[in-house]
């Protein structure tokens, strides 16, 4: 069922006195106090049995889109900043855990190693899909370079 205008003009004007008595009353501080704790208290069920999640934000959170565009910002700034002049793209956009880049044939694994160097965790790892007579599929389109 969809909700009728009305409805959806009275979510935005609460959400939008919501947000504003958040960010009015609530520190920094504070904020990231919560932000931590949503992130460390993640349960799930699998096959009817309950688990904690140990490392990172659950896919389904509400909170995940916001965190990782925020750190993928800095992984990515990070990335191209250190990156060898000849290595770097001359297109790099992502969305979600998608990435178009476009480098150099010859230079695409030692960006690739690079980006994989950047993260500490080790919980992000980047795999390399090259353009086959000048077409590539990103988020479920095909890309054609004409030239």
């Amino acid at each position: 069922m969809r909700p009728h205008t009305g409805e959806i003009q009275t979510t935005d004007k609460v959400s939008s006195r919501m947000w504003y008595y958040l960010m009015s009353k609530v520190s920094v501080k504070d904020l990231m106090a919560l932000l931590k704790f949503v992130c460390d208290t993640t349960y799930f069920v699998f096959e009817g049995q309950s688990y904690e999640q140990q490392y990172g934000t659950a896919m389904g959170s509400p909170v995940f889109p916001a965190i990782a565009n925020l750190y993928m910002e800095q992984f990515e700034q990070e990335a191209l900043r250190t990156a060898l002049e000849e290595c770097k793209p001359d297109l790099f956009v992502h969305y979600v855990d998608e990435i178009l880049e476009n480098v150099k044939k010859e230079k695409h694994q030692q960006l690739t190693d690079h980006l994989n160097q950047v993260d500490n965790t080790g919980s992000i790892k980047f795999t390399v899909d090259t353009s086959v007579d000048n077409k590539i599929a990103c988020l479920n389109t095909q890309i054609e370079v004409k030239e």
